[in-house]
Protein backbone atom coordinates (compact mmCIF):
# COMPACT_ATOMS: atom_id res chain seq x y z
CA UNK A 1 0.00 0.00 0.00
CA UNK A 2 1.26 3.35 -1.24
CA UNK A 3 1.11 6.18 1.48
CA UNK A 4 -1.39 7.88 -0.99
CA UNK A 5 -3.45 5.19 0.03
CA UNK A 6 -3.03 4.84 3.63
CA UNK A 7 -6.26 6.10 5.88
CA UNK A 8 -5.35 9.78 7.73
CA UNK A 9 -2.87 9.16 10.59
CA UNK A 10 -5.83 9.25 13.74
CA UNK A 11 -5.98 13.02 15.26
CA UNK A 12 -2.98 13.23 18.26
CA UNK A 13 -4.05 14.07 22.07
CA UNK A 14 -2.56 16.71 24.23
CA UNK A 15 0.75 15.17 24.42
CA UNK A 16 1.68 15.17 20.69
CA UNK A 17 0.81 18.73 20.93
CA UNK A 18 3.37 19.34 23.40
CA UNK A 19 5.81 16.91 21.30
CA UNK A 20 5.72 19.81 18.41
CA UNK A 21 6.14 22.94 20.65
CA UNK A 22 8.71 21.11 22.31
CA UNK A 23 10.68 20.28 18.41
CA UNK A 24 10.04 24.03 17.33
CA UNK A 25 11.46 25.38 21.04
CA UNK A 26 14.52 22.87 19.95
CA UNK A 27 14.48 24.90 16.52
CA UNK A 28 14.44 28.01 18.13
CA UNK A 29 17.21 27.45 21.28
CA UNK A 30 19.49 26.29 18.33
CA UNK A 31 19.38 29.04 16.32
CA UNK A 32 18.48 31.87 19.08
CA UNK A 33 21.66 32.92 19.77
CA UNK A 34 21.86 34.83 15.98
CA UNK A 35 19.08 37.54 18.15
CA UNK A 36 22.17 38.66 19.43
CA UNK A 37 24.68 38.82 16.22
CA UNK A 38 25.20 42.18 14.71
CA UNK A 39 25.62 42.51 10.78
CA UNK A 40 29.10 41.49 8.78
CA UNK A 41 30.94 42.86 6.32
CA UNK A 42 30.87 40.32 4.10
CA UNK A 43 27.32 40.77 1.64
CA UNK A 44 25.40 42.68 4.71
CA UNK A 45 27.18 45.68 3.80
CA UNK A 46 25.31 45.87 0.23
CA UNK A 47 22.33 44.30 1.74
CA UNK A 48 21.37 46.55 4.57
CA UNK A 49 23.76 48.57 6.23
CA UNK A 50 25.60 50.72 3.26
CA UNK A 51 21.81 50.14 1.10
CA UNK A 52 19.54 53.47 1.33
CA UNK A 53 16.72 51.69 -0.36
CA UNK A 54 16.76 48.96 1.79
CA UNK A 55 16.89 51.26 5.08
CA UNK A 56 14.25 53.35 4.10
CA UNK A 57 11.97 50.69 4.21
CA UNK A 58 8.82 49.71 2.01
CA UNK A 59 8.90 53.28 -0.50
CA UNK A 60 7.52 53.41 -4.14
CA UNK A 61 11.10 54.15 -5.14
CA UNK A 62 12.37 50.60 -3.06
CA UNK A 63 9.81 48.77 -5.44
CA UNK A 64 11.07 49.93 -8.78
CA UNK A 65 14.17 49.30 -7.66
CA UNK A 66 14.04 46.56 -6.08
CA UNK A 67 12.58 44.96 -9.68
CA UNK A 68 15.32 46.62 -12.15
CA UNK A 69 18.14 45.15 -12.77
CA UNK A 70 20.44 48.59 -11.29
CA UNK A 71 24.18 47.54 -10.79
CA UNK A 72 24.25 46.39 -6.90
CA UNK A 73 26.57 43.19 -7.31
CA UNK A 74 23.71 40.61 -6.79
CA UNK A 75 21.45 38.56 -8.67
CA UNK A 76 17.71 39.28 -9.43
CA UNK A 77 15.53 38.48 -5.88
CA UNK A 78 13.00 41.08 -6.00
CA UNK A 79 10.82 39.52 -2.91
CA UNK A 80 14.25 38.84 -0.87
CA UNK A 81 14.83 42.68 -1.23
CA UNK A 82 11.31 43.40 -0.21
CA UNK A 83 11.20 41.63 2.67
CA UNK A 84 14.28 43.16 4.11
CA UNK A 85 12.48 46.71 3.55
CA UNK A 86 9.68 45.44 5.42
CA UNK A 87 12.45 44.55 8.33
CA UNK A 88 13.57 47.91 7.80
CA UNK A 89 10.18 49.88 7.97
CA UNK A 90 8.94 47.47 11.09
CA UNK A 91 11.87 46.93 13.36
CA UNK A 92 14.23 49.84 11.69
CA UNK A 93 17.78 49.81 11.01
CA UNK A 94 19.00 47.82 14.14
CA UNK A 95 20.14 43.78 13.28
CA UNK A 96 18.16 42.35 15.86
CA UNK A 97 15.27 43.02 13.69
CA UNK A 98 16.71 41.04 10.28
CA UNK A 99 18.19 38.46 12.76
CA UNK A 100 14.73 37.45 14.47
CA UNK A 101 12.83 37.79 11.05
CA UNK A 102 15.11 34.93 9.40
CA UNK A 103 14.81 33.25 12.40
CA UNK A 104 10.93 33.01 12.90
CA UNK A 105 11.16 32.31 8.73
CA UNK A 106 13.37 29.13 9.76
CA UNK A 107 10.70 27.82 12.38
CA UNK A 108 7.91 28.59 9.57
CA UNK A 109 10.05 26.21 7.27
CA UNK A 110 10.61 23.42 10.11
CA UNK A 111 6.69 23.37 10.89
CA UNK A 112 5.87 23.28 6.92
CA UNK A 113 8.41 20.42 6.28
CA UNK A 114 7.04 18.62 9.64
CA UNK A 115 3.77 19.26 7.84
CA UNK A 116 5.09 18.37 4.54
CA UNK A 117 6.40 15.00 5.07
CA UNK A 118 3.67 13.98 7.75
CA UNK A 119 0.94 14.80 4.64
CA UNK A 120 3.12 12.88 2.15
CA UNK A 121 3.79 9.53 4.75
CA UNK A 122 1.39 9.86 6.95
CA UNK A 123 3.53 8.78 9.28
CA UNK A 124 3.82 11.73 11.90
CA UNK A 125 6.64 9.99 14.51
CA UNK A 126 9.16 10.00 12.03
CA UNK A 127 7.90 13.03 10.20
CA UNK A 128 8.75 15.64 13.56
CA UNK A 129 12.02 13.42 14.27
CA UNK A 130 13.42 14.44 10.53
CA UNK A 131 11.98 18.19 10.52
CA UNK A 132 13.56 18.43 14.06
CA UNK A 133 17.12 17.20 12.65
CA UNK A 134 17.12 19.68 9.70
CA UNK A 135 15.82 22.42 11.94
CA UNK A 136 18.86 22.00 14.20
CA UNK A 137 21.52 20.80 11.92
CA UNK A 138 24.64 22.91 12.06
CA UNK A 139 24.43 23.05 7.81
CA UNK A 140 21.43 25.57 8.38
CA UNK A 141 23.21 27.90 10.75
CA UNK A 142 24.85 30.34 7.89
CA UNK A 143 21.21 30.59 5.97
CA UNK A 144 19.83 31.74 9.43
CA UNK A 145 22.55 33.83 11.12
CA UNK A 146 23.84 35.96 7.84
CA UNK A 147 21.03 38.28 7.22
CA UNK A 148 22.00 38.57 3.36
CA UNK A 149 21.15 34.73 3.44
CA UNK A 150 17.39 36.31 3.68
CA UNK A 151 16.56 35.05 0.40
CA UNK A 152 17.52 31.56 1.82
CA UNK A 153 15.27 31.02 3.99
CA UNK A 154 12.61 33.07 2.57
CA UNK A 155 12.50 31.33 -0.65
CA UNK A 156 12.32 28.06 1.58
CA UNK A 157 9.14 28.81 2.64
CA UNK A 158 7.60 29.67 -0.65
CA UNK A 159 9.25 25.86 -2.00
CA UNK A 160 7.83 23.73 0.90
CA UNK A 161 4.61 26.02 0.48
CA UNK A 162 4.41 24.55 -2.99
CA UNK A 163 5.39 20.99 -2.08
CA UNK A 164 2.56 20.94 0.29
CA UNK A 165 0.19 21.97 -2.02
CA UNK A 166 1.41 19.35 -4.46
CA UNK A 167 0.51 16.47 -2.01
CA UNK A 168 -3.11 18.00 -1.49
CA UNK A 169 -2.63 18.22 -4.96
CA UNK A 170 -2.06 14.48 -5.87
CA UNK A 171 -4.74 13.07 -3.75
CA UNK A 172 -7.78 15.41 -5.04
CA UNK A 173 -6.42 17.02 -8.13
CA UNK A 174 -7.60 20.64 -8.93
CA UNK A 175 -6.43 23.29 -11.21
CA UNK A 176 -6.34 25.98 -8.26
CA UNK A 177 -4.05 23.95 -6.77
CA UNK A 178 -2.05 24.14 -9.69
CA UNK A 179 -2.09 27.63 -10.22
CA UNK A 180 -1.00 28.07 -6.08
CA UNK A 181 2.08 25.83 -6.91
CA UNK A 182 3.23 27.59 -10.02
CA UNK A 183 2.41 31.20 -7.77
CA UNK A 184 4.78 29.76 -4.58
CA UNK A 185 7.50 28.56 -7.28
CA UNK A 186 7.71 32.01 -8.99
CA UNK A 187 7.66 33.93 -5.32
CA UNK A 188 9.85 31.38 -4.16
CA UNK A 189 12.55 32.28 -7.44
CA UNK A 190 11.81 35.60 -6.73
CA UNK A 191 13.24 35.02 -3.50
CA UNK A 192 16.26 32.93 -4.84
CA UNK A 193 16.14 31.37 -8.40
CA UNK A 194 17.17 28.20 -7.02
CA UNK A 195 13.52 27.44 -6.02
CA UNK A 196 12.86 27.00 -9.87
CA UNK A 197 14.15 23.65 -9.74
CA UNK A 198 11.00 23.07 -7.46
CA UNK A 199 8.85 21.28 -10.04
CA UNK A 200 11.54 19.05 -10.77
CA UNK A 201 11.71 18.01 -7.14
CA UNK A 202 7.84 17.08 -7.64
CA UNK A 203 8.23 14.13 -9.67
CA UNK A 204 10.65 13.04 -7.13
CA UNK A 205 7.95 13.02 -4.53
CA UNK A 206 5.28 11.65 -7.01
CA UNK A 207 7.28 8.56 -7.06
CA UNK A 208 8.15 8.98 -3.37
CA UNK A 209 6.62 8.61 -0.96
CA UNK A 210 3.51 9.55 -3.12
CA UNK A 211 3.87 6.84 -4.95
CA UNK A 212 2.06 8.19 -7.71
CA UNK A 213 3.43 6.19 -10.29
CA UNK A 214 2.97 3.06 -9.03
CA UNK A 215 -0.62 3.42 -7.88
CA UNK A 216 -1.79 4.50 -10.92
CA UNK A 217 -0.55 1.94 -13.52
CA UNK A 218 -0.80 -1.02 -11.42
CA UNK A 219 -3.64 -2.17 -13.55
CA UNK A 220 -2.44 -0.35 -17.03
CA UNK A 221 0.41 -2.17 -17.70
CA UNK A 222 3.38 -0.62 -19.40
CA UNK A 223 2.23 1.51 -21.84
CA UNK A 224 -0.21 2.62 -19.14
CA UNK A 225 3.13 3.91 -17.24
CA UNK A 226 4.18 5.80 -19.99
CA UNK A 227 1.08 7.82 -20.59
CA UNK A 228 0.66 8.49 -16.37
CA UNK A 229 4.47 9.34 -16.25
CA UNK A 230 3.75 11.76 -18.89
CA UNK A 231 0.92 13.34 -17.29
CA UNK A 232 2.56 13.77 -14.23
CA UNK A 233 5.70 15.68 -16.15
CA UNK A 234 3.07 17.91 -18.20
CA UNK A 235 1.11 19.13 -15.24
CA UNK A 236 4.22 20.75 -14.01
CA UNK A 237 5.50 22.12 -17.26
CA UNK A 238 3.50 25.31 -16.54
CA UNK A 239 5.31 26.24 -13.10
CA UNK A 240 8.39 24.71 -14.51
CA UNK A 241 8.28 27.38 -17.24
CA UNK A 242 7.46 30.29 -14.75
CA UNK A 243 10.07 29.57 -12.75
CA UNK A 244 12.40 28.87 -15.56
CA UNK A 245 11.74 32.32 -17.29
CA UNK A 246 12.66 34.33 -13.61
CA UNK A 247 15.76 32.11 -13.69
CA UNK A 248 16.64 33.76 -17.11
CA UNK A 249 16.07 37.17 -15.76
CA UNK A 250 18.44 36.24 -12.86
CA UNK A 251 20.88 35.50 -15.77
CA UNK A 252 20.07 38.82 -17.57
CA UNK A 253 20.50 40.24 -14.06
CA UNK A 254 24.44 38.87 -12.74
CA UNK A 255 25.64 40.39 -16.42
CA UNK A 256 24.19 43.54 -15.63
CA UNK A 257 25.07 43.28 -11.63
CA UNK A 258 28.70 41.81 -12.41
CA UNK A 259 29.42 43.35 -15.34
CA UNK A 260 32.66 45.66 -14.91
CA UNK A 261 34.25 42.19 -13.66
CA UNK A 262 33.91 40.40 -17.02
CA UNK A 263 32.69 37.41 -17.67
CA UNK A 264 33.18 33.77 -16.15
CA UNK A 265 36.96 32.74 -16.87
CA UNK A 266 36.60 29.40 -15.31
CA UNK A 267 36.75 26.98 -18.30
CA UNK A 268 33.24 24.76 -18.26
CA UNK A 269 35.50 21.60 -17.98
CA UNK A 270 36.64 23.02 -14.56
CA UNK A 271 33.16 24.19 -13.56
CA UNK A 272 31.96 20.01 -14.07
CA UNK A 273 34.74 18.90 -12.41
CA UNK A 274 34.02 21.15 -9.36
CA UNK A 275 30.66 20.01 -9.10
CA UNK A 276 31.29 16.57 -9.62
CA UNK A 277 34.05 16.47 -6.91
CA UNK A 278 31.76 18.33 -4.25
CA UNK A 279 29.30 15.52 -4.17
CA UNK A 280 30.38 13.65 -1.31
CA UNK A 281 31.50 16.73 0.77
CA UNK A 282 28.27 17.24 0.73
CA UNK A 283 27.06 14.00 1.70
CA UNK A 284 30.03 13.79 4.45
CA UNK A 285 28.86 17.36 5.54
CA UNK A 286 25.59 16.66 6.51
CA UNK A 287 26.17 13.28 8.17
CA UNK A 288 29.24 14.39 10.13
CA UNK A 289 28.98 18.69 9.96
CA UNK A 290 32.86 19.51 10.53
CA UNK A 291 35.28 22.13 9.38
CA UNK A 292 32.25 24.21 8.83
CA UNK A 293 33.40 28.06 7.84
CA UNK A 294 31.86 31.18 6.50
CA UNK A 295 33.37 30.21 2.83
CA UNK A 296 35.14 27.50 1.66
CA UNK A 297 37.60 28.89 -1.13
CA UNK A 298 37.26 28.19 -5.13
CA UNK A 299 39.65 25.55 -5.84
CA UNK A 300 40.91 23.67 -8.79
CA UNK A 301 39.86 19.79 -7.54
CA UNK A 302 42.53 17.15 -7.49
CA UNK A 303 42.27 14.22 -10.02
CA UNK A 304 41.41 11.74 -7.21
CA UNK A 305 38.46 13.46 -5.73
CA UNK A 306 36.92 13.97 -8.98
CA UNK A 307 37.00 10.53 -9.36
CA UNK A 308 35.68 9.78 -5.83
CA UNK A 309 33.09 11.94 -6.86
CA UNK A 310 32.14 10.61 -9.93
CA UNK A 311 32.41 7.00 -8.63
CA UNK A 312 29.51 8.29 -5.65
CA UNK A 313 27.44 9.38 -8.40
CA UNK A 314 27.76 6.39 -10.57
CA UNK A 315 27.64 3.95 -7.40
CA UNK A 316 24.54 5.70 -5.79
CA UNK A 317 22.84 6.62 -9.14
CA UNK A 318 22.97 2.55 -10.26
CA UNK A 319 21.86 1.45 -6.71
CA UNK A 320 18.70 3.97 -6.55
CA UNK A 321 17.96 2.34 -9.89
CA UNK A 322 18.02 -1.34 -9.07
CA UNK A 323 15.98 -0.87 -6.04
CA UNK A 324 13.33 1.37 -7.57
CA UNK A 325 10.76 -1.46 -7.32
CA UNK A 326 11.66 -3.05 -4.16
CA UNK A 327 12.52 0.26 -2.16
CA UNK A 328 11.55 3.83 -4.47
CA UNK A 329 12.38 6.20 -1.62
CA UNK A 330 15.94 5.37 -2.81
CA UNK A 331 15.26 6.84 -6.29
CA UNK A 332 13.59 9.39 -4.51
CA UNK A 333 15.30 10.91 -2.40
CA UNK A 334 18.37 10.61 -4.48
CA UNK A 335 17.05 12.20 -7.17
CA UNK A 336 15.98 15.33 -5.03
CA UNK A 337 19.27 15.64 -3.47
CA UNK A 338 20.91 16.13 -7.03
CA UNK A 339 18.20 18.16 -8.15
CA UNK A 340 18.00 20.62 -4.98
CA UNK A 341 21.97 20.76 -5.37
CA UNK A 342 22.35 21.37 -9.23
CA UNK A 343 21.39 25.36 -9.13
CA UNK A 344 24.42 25.36 -6.78
CA UNK A 345 26.97 23.14 -8.69
CA UNK A 346 28.98 26.16 -9.90
CA UNK A 347 28.00 25.86 -13.17
CA UNK A 348 26.79 29.52 -13.41
CA UNK A 349 29.15 32.02 -11.59
CA UNK A 350 29.59 35.53 -9.99
CA UNK A 351 31.00 37.33 -7.86
CA UNK A 352 33.06 35.48 -4.75
CA UNK A 353 31.66 31.69 -5.40
CA UNK A 354 32.88 28.79 -3.47
CA UNK A 355 33.94 25.51 -3.85
CA UNK A 356 30.45 24.63 -1.76
CA UNK A 357 28.69 26.14 0.19
CA UNK A 358 26.67 25.64 3.64
CA UNK A 359 23.98 27.01 3.10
Amino acid sequence: MTPSERPPTPPQGPSWWLACAAALALVAWAHGGALGNGFVSMDDTNYVTANARVKAGLTAGGLAWAFSFERRQSYFHPVAWLSLMADAQVFGTEPWGFHLVNVVLHLLNAALLFLLLRSATRRAGPALAAALLWGTHPLTVEAVAWVAERKAVLSTAFALGAMLVHVSHARRSSAWKQAAIAALVVLGALAKPAVAVVPVLLLALDVWPLGRLRAATAPAGPGGAWRVARALVLEKVPALLLGAGVVAIGIASLRAAYAAEGPIRTPLLERLAVAVSVVPRYLGAALWPSGLAVLHPYATPSAARVALGAVTLFLATAAAVALVRRWPAALACWGFFLVALAPYAGLVQAGLWPEWAER
